[in-house]
Order: C-alpha cells, then sequence, then structure tokens
C-alpha cells in the first residue's frame, strides 16, 4: 500500500539522519497500518516489529552511553517484547541487557543474558566481544581472551567475505584486535599484548574512517603500550647490570687474595705468628677441661689462619 510505502521511506530516511526517536514515532505509525490491513502473524507486522525492536535498541544503547540507564531500561524491556519470534533480533536485545546490567554493577546478571545470547547465536562476534569484557571486568582474564580471540577470528573471516558495510566490520576488528591486547596484558604476555596493540592501530587506519573515534583510541593505546614497553625494558637492562655488578663484589669478598710479603717483611710475619701460635697454646693449658664436668663460660679461641685477611 502507497501509504505503508511512504511511512517505511520516511522512517528510513530518519534513520539515515540520526533522527531515531522521530523514526520510532514513524515505524509506530506503520505498525498501525499494517495491523488494520494485515493479520498478526503476516510478514508486514512482522517487519514493523522487526523495525521497532532495532529502534529501541539503538536508542536504549544511546541512553546507556549518556547515563540515562532507567530510559535504556524501559526501551530493553520493550524491545524483549517485539522480538519474542526473532533469534537474531533477541541475541541483540540480550547484549544490550548485558551492557545495561555491567554498567550498573551486576556482572553476574550480565554473564546470564550473554550465555543466552550465546546460546541463541554462537557465530555473533558482539556477544564474544561483550563477554570478554564483562570477564576482564571480574578478572577471569584467560577467559576473556578466549573470547576476544573468537571476536577476532569471526569478524576476520564476515571482512573477507563482505562487500558491503565494511566499515562497521573493519571498527569491530580494529576493537577486537585491542580487547586482545589487554587481556595478553593482564596476562603479562607482553611482546604478544603489543602486537596486538599495533594491529589495532595499523588495521585501523587503514580501513576504518579517521572521523571514527575508535582510530583515535586504538592509536593512542599503542603509542602508549609502546612507551610502557620501553621503560620495562630499561629497567630489566638496569636490574641486570646492578645484579652482575654486585655478584662481582661479593665474589671478591668472599675470595680475598693471598698477601704477598717482600723478603724483609717475612721474618717479622713470622715472628708474630709464632707469639700467636704461644698465645694459643698457653690459653688452652689454663682453660678447664670439660671432661673434669666444669661448665665453659666462653671459648674465644680460633684457629689461626696463614693468610689473616
Amino acid at each position: 500500500m502507497e501509504e505503508i510505502k511512504q511511512l517505511d521511506e520516511q522512517a528510513e530516511k530518519l534513520k539515515k539522519e540520526g533522527n531515531y526517536v522521530q523514526a520510532l514515532q514513524v515505524v509506530e505509525e506503520a505498525l498501525s497500518v499494517r495491523k488494520e490491513h494485515f493479520e498478526e502473524d503476516s510478514s508486514q507486522v512482522k517487519h514493523s516489529y522487526r523495525q521497532l525492536c532495532e529502534l529501541c535498541n539503538i536508542l536504549a544503547t544511546q541512553y546507556l552511553q549518556k547515563d540515562q540507564n532507567q530510559l535504556a531500561f524501559d526501551l530493553l524491556k520493550r524491545a524483549e517484547m517485539l522480538c519474542e519470534r526473532d533469534e537474531h533480533a533477541k541475541t541483540i536485545t540480550f547484549n544490550n541487557y548485558a551492557c545495561y546490567y555491567r554498567k550498573v554493577g551486576k556482572a553476574r546478571i550480565s554473564m546470564n543474558y550473554l550465555n543466552r545470547a550465546l546460546t541463541l547465536e554462537s557465530g555473533n562476534p558482539n556477544t564474544h566481544l561483550n563477554l570478554c569484557a564483562v570477564l576482564s571486568q571480574i578478572k577471569k582474564h584467560e577467559k576473556a581472551a578466549e573470547h576476544a580471540m573468537m571476536a577476532v577470528i569471526l569478524l576476520q573471516e564476515m571482512f573477507i567475505l563482505s562487500k558491503d558495510d565494511t566499515e562497521e566490520t573493519a571498527s569491530l576488528l580494529s576493537i577486537a584486535y585491542h580487547n586482545l591486547a589487554v587481556e595478553f596484558e593482564y596476562l603479562k604476555r607482553t611482546e604478544e599484548s603489543l602486537s596486538f596493540y599495533k594491529k589495532a592501530a595499523d588495521f585501523a587506519a587503514q580501513h576504518v574512517t579517521q572521523a571514527n573515534p575508535v582510530v583515535e583510541n586504538v592509536s593512542s593505546a599503542y603509542e602508549k603500550a609502546s612507551k610502557d614497553f620501553e621503560l620495562t625494558l630499561k629497567k630489566k637492562k638496569k636490574r641486570i647490570v646492578h645484579k652482575s655488578t654486585g655478584s662481582k663484589i661479593s665474589n671478591i669478598i668472599k675470595s680475598p687474595q693471598k698477601q704477598n710479603f717482600s723478603d724483609e717483611e717475612r721474618p717479622q710475619f713470622e715472628k708474630k705468628k709464632s707469639k700467636y701460635k704461644l698465645k694459643s697454646s698457653e690459653a688452652k693449658k689454663s682453660r678447664p677441661s670439660r671432661n673434669n664436668g666444669k661448665k665453659v663460660e666462653s671459648e674465644d679461641d680460633f684457629d689461626f689462619q696463614d693468610n689473616p685477611q
């Protein structure tokens, strides 16, 4: 019908302009018209439901970014009712529910929604990226890295196969590279981490438009990681040098050099040595013996070294 066609075109135009609130109102009007002429289970009515669900999710995401959490939650509840029979739309809605609950500090509920989304569509890269974020938040970095890697694999395949709309896929793949780098950094896999920071920055610079904030974000992250890596290497080198020097000093102390005497000094040294031996022998004779049952208060005797330090 002409009226429905005009409303759909108007809604599409408003979406492209980023005017999602007005687009939502137009789609609601189109839904009412469709219900007057078509059955509830018809493809026409389902089409309007799908459009409404999509717009509710888009607006919910925007409100979350603006910290208008209650408005976001209300829109997600509506989206959930609209996508009851659409698994793909459910996956998107459950992902956004997860973002909402993660933002309000309820990581366990967030994980529940993401697991439900993963059951519906195991190959959705957004679900793996969101799982990575939640798992990282609760310090499960090994698992977080696994989901980041899965997102990378899925997005690489999508990017290679996609002919249209590569901008969004490239942006997501840059984020996936970056998230994997972050998790490797947490896991002390420094060189791998730096490698993926670089990959994220290079890929975004090549395939994502410069106006997209992702480009600047991943580039800044790579620069910081590079500086931190260089600083860490310098500190390690200093520690190695310090440890090596300390070891040499210790060896010198533990292994004293023998004293060399000239021909004139040797007789004086031998005379002193004999004198110390005599005194030591007399002291031993004058001390009470242990065998007589008497307690020895102190033992000051020591073995004289031929080469005193």
